[in-house]
């Protein structure tokens, strides 16, 4: 049986009516090619079977290469220990990190493709916080190797897609927290939330499964949520809200910790005892958790190890571009403070 012919750049040239030109910037990574032509591209490197020759995959920051890592751009401690898991697995490859700040009031797909284009990255990690239908298509069409890691749970049914995936399962954390605040004694549980990102559907959703879980009626009234910019004044307004309505609830289960803070700042100017007066656990466990006063419980998302499994399948996949694609959720870890010590 005759070996198989290698396919070359004039076949992709044939298969999608493109200059050679324009794919090989497209497949290096080198200059600007529209969203449609890298998609038709990329499609046609599937359906051919080509395979970048691995001189084209050394690329990057003098004689070393480099990666892209975009972030979500939410001004929290929490991506700098996601960004030193990364940088641990990049020192061990002598790799670069380069990074770009998707901003809350930026588009994230047009954003993202824009950083692709213009940095000369071997391969990136795209971080997000809500993996949507419209980024999930996007990270499809891009031809470079690439990982998705998003702050809420992705299933692990890769059949449609062709990237790897990490995530944390943060709706079961707030299943966590809002347990343990229930077998603390508390009743009345609030919580505050996010309403702008699939991460924030899947917490509150874990929030209603908990109080289920132990036959707690959930209070619609008590629940406040917002876009994730203002986390920390939304926590403040709520409990000042409550306060003045006269409906404070026992506990409060905070999406982040930044709202959770915001909580522990309104009961300060209340007056109102942490945790006696009121409870309250958030999640991320910034560095400032343990240091705020009370020292506040908080669910760990294991942001290093979430950075380092994002860097390590990245690598595999460079080094491995024909391997399956792996769908990876980490668990989370509830860690108990005096902000919700039992009554």
């Amino acid at each position: 049986m005759p070996a198989r012919r290698k396919v070359t750049l004039k076949d992709l040239e044939q298969r999608t009516g493109l200059s050679v030109a324009t794919i090989s910037r497209a497949l290096n990574n080198t200059g600007y090619v529209s969203a449609e032509n890298r998609s038709l591209i990329a499609q046609a490197q599937r359906e051919l079977g080509y395979v970048l020759p691995k001189r084209r995959l050394e690329r990057g920051v003098g004689s070393a290469t480099a990666i892209l890592v975009v972030i979500p751009d939410n001004k929290t401690s929490f991506w700098f220990e996601y960004l030193r898991g990364v940088q641990e697995v990049c020192k061990t490859y002598d790799c670069f990190v380069l990074l770009y700040f998707v901003a809350p009031d930026e588009n994230e797909v047009d954003s993202i493709t824009k950083a692709i284009n213009s940095l000369n990255a071997r391969g990136v990690i795209v971080v997000t916080l809500n993996a949507g239908e419209e980024l999930c298509t996007a990270m499809t069409q891009f031809l470079l190797p690439r990982v998705l890691c998003a702050a809420h749970r992705i299933d692990s049914n890769t059949t449609q897609r062709n990237y790897d995936c990490i995530s944390v399962d943060s709706q079961k954390g707030i299943f966590l927290a809002a347990s343990h605040l229930a077998d603390t004694g508390r009743r009345r549980i609030a919580y505050l939330g996010l309403n702008d990102s699939l991460t924030g559907t899947q917490r509150l959703q874990g929030f209603r499964e908990a109080m289920a879980a132990h036959s707690l009626p959930v209070d619609e009234s008590l629940i406040s949520q917002c876009p994730e910019p203002e986390c920390f004044e939304n926590g403040r307004r709520s409990i000042l809200r409550f306060a003045k309505e006269n409906r404070l609830p026992d506990a409060v289960c905070a999406v982040n910790d930044r709202t959770a803070l915001g909580v522990m700042r309104a009961c300060r100017e209340l007056g109102i005892d942490i945790p006696r007066g009121l409870a309250v656990v958030g999640m991320d466990n910034i560095d400032f958790a343990p240091s705020a006063a009370p020292a506040l419980s908080s669910v760990d998302l294991a942001p290093f190890d979430q950075g380092r499994n994002s860097a390590q399948r990245l690598f595999h996949r460079m080094r491995d571009p024909g391997d399956l694609f792996r769908s990876t959720v980490l668990e989370p870890n509830l860690i108990v403070r005096e902000s919700s010590a039992p009554l």
